[in-house]
């Protein structure tokens, strides 16, 4: 180690939880790789890696007609029904509160499609408070701005709707600036993610980016939120699979997450074309041709790693304010207002329409940890194209029937809420509110004030501590059974009415 000392000009504490050191040194170039194989193999460390600076792969209401993805009825040559089914889901739950954080480029705090249903900010690159709408987002990069109005862009008349409107988001900056795209050193990534579930206190951590090697510390950060978050019940981490028509990327490949792959309109994966002249550097040529889109110079990754898939091209979605994102005054086949965009796309898109059910799912029950709401997804997905794949029993797929192109097929949000119970616990009511699900119905640890509340199920409804006074009313509308187990006490004056 003596002789390594001169090249070392900082020693820095990066992770005190975890006792890792980060190294500056001044030799340039390769050193770096032989400097931490001498660090490797000395002894002194558990493991060392590179602190490797990557160019990010971005996986990728009044416009409310064009969202094909919420209702497909054939925009854009597509098939009808071939969406993820979110009006029914719609009818239960909105997201009513669930924190997603959006673990990107930063965003437009200021978007009035975003604006109330934001959480927080933060940036991985400055741990100071950043102004709001100051230096928080990339000038022409909207990437986390289309990210977030997918998941929950705000149900207010203008613009679009998000999948889980009443959710909440946080920003969670880990990319500089680089052009068009987003470059990211590990440090930052790693630090953005732990402050996602730890500080932030998300439940879902929504990641539209991938690619590159394997790094073990951005592993055991995943592996921290899907385990130690939401208070010991796991965050649910999505990733996007990726756009290289080939295997899924990492860290979407990694078995605690959940990798989202793109389908077009017409609900089969999305292709990339066949001549290898017209897709983008880095492409594999699709041998079955582009998918119905049209869009020839990506394909959707797939293979062994993939779970689910959504939506992912021509999506309608929030965009950086005034001439500054993807909708600039050149382009000529985009909205008008150059504060939304019709073309966003890429695995980057699929992966918040997944993170927003997601929200829907948690906000049904937020009991469920994050490997129950991960089989929820996986085994309610609906199998599309069956004219085209072969859905199959798999060897480790515990979850239905799989195929390699599709996982278990797109997420459905109405199958998904349904199969949760709802729980609507510790709160005092004192206006009149109707609660409407699919499935069971748990009521503990309520009081009715003045107020009527009613319960509307074809599923059974299970009633614990509840009190009704001041002339409340407690309506009980079930398909099954009604079961009143303790504590169950009705003020003079109020009433109970089991239909």
């Amino acid at each position: 180690m003596s002789g390594l000392s001169s090249f070392i000009s900082n020693i820095e504490l990066f992770d005190a939880d975890n006792n890792v050191y980060l190294l500056t040194h001044t030799k340039g170039g390769n050193n770096t790789f032989s400097i931490t194989n001498t660090l490797h193999n000395s002894g002194f460390c558990e493991y060392a890696e590179p602190n490797f600076i990557r160019v990010m792969k971005l996986h990728g209401e009044t416009y409310q007609n064009d969202q094909w993805g919420i209702k497909n009825i054939g925009q854009y040559g597509g098939i009808a029904g071939n969406d993820i089914n979110v009006e029914c889901a719609w009818n239960y739950t909105k997201g009513n509160g669930i924190r997603v954080a959006v673990v990107d480029g930063g965003m437009e705090v200021t978007h009035p499609d975003l604006l109330a249903n934001i959480a927080g900010y933060w940036s991985a690159m400055d741990s100071a408070a950043i102004a709001q709408g100051q230096g928080h987002v990339h000038n022409h990069n909207a990437h986390g701005t289309a990210c977030a109005g997918i998941i929950s862009a705000a149900e207010n008349g203008i613009g679009i709707i998000g999948v889980a409107p009443q959710s909440e988001f946080y920003s969670v900056r880990i990319t500089k600036n680089f052009g068009n795209f987003g470059m990211f050193e590990d440090r930052f990534t790693i630090a953005g993610l732990k402050y996602a579930w730890y500080d932030a206190e998300a439940d879902i951590l929504s990641c539209s980016w991938g690619g590159g090697n394997p790094n073990l510390q951005i592993t055991a950060e995943i592996n921290n939120a899907v385990t130690l978050g939401r208070n010991g019940k796991g965050c649910i981490v999505l990733f996007a699979a990726g756009n290289s028509n080939n295997a899924v990327s990492y860290p979407a490949s990694l078995p605690n997450v959940i990798a989202v792959g793109a389908i077009s309109p017409c609900g089969e994966r999305k292709r990339s074309s066949s001549d290898p002249n017209e897709v983008s550097a880095g492409v594999l040529p699709d041998p079955a041709g582009v998918s119905c889109d049209n869009k020839k110079t990506w394909g959707s990754n797939y293979g062994t790693d993939l779970d689910i898939m959504a939506p992912g091209v021509f999506i309608s979605t929030t965009d950086l304010l005034g001439d500054n994102g993807y909708n600039t005054s050149s382009i000529t086949d985009d909205y008008a207002d150059n504060d939304y965009t019709a073309l966003f796309g890429g695995t980057s898109a699929a992966c918040p329409y997944v993170a927003g059910v997601t929200a829907l799912v948690l906000s049904a029950n937020s009991n469920l940890t994050s490997s129950q709401v991960c089989n929820i997804l996986e085994s309610t997905a609906r199998k599309s194209r069956q004219d085209l794949y072969l859905y199959s029993t798999t060897v480790g797929r515990p979850n239905g029937t799989w195929h390699q192109q599709m996982g278990y097929g797109i997420v459905d949000a109405c199958e998904a809420v349904c199969a949760t119970p709802l729980y609507f616990t510790n709160k005092t009511i004192t206006t009149n509110t109707t609660i409407t699900h699919c499935n069971d119905i748990y009521v503990q640890n309520v009081t009715i004030n003045n107020a009527t509340l009613t319960f509307n199920t074809a599923g059974n409804i299970n009633i614990q501590n509840v009190t009704i006074k001041n002339n409340g009313k407690l309506i009980l509308d079930a398909g099954g059974e009604v079961n009143i187990v303790s504590d169950f006490d009705i003020e003079l004056g109020s009433e109970l009415e089991i239909r």
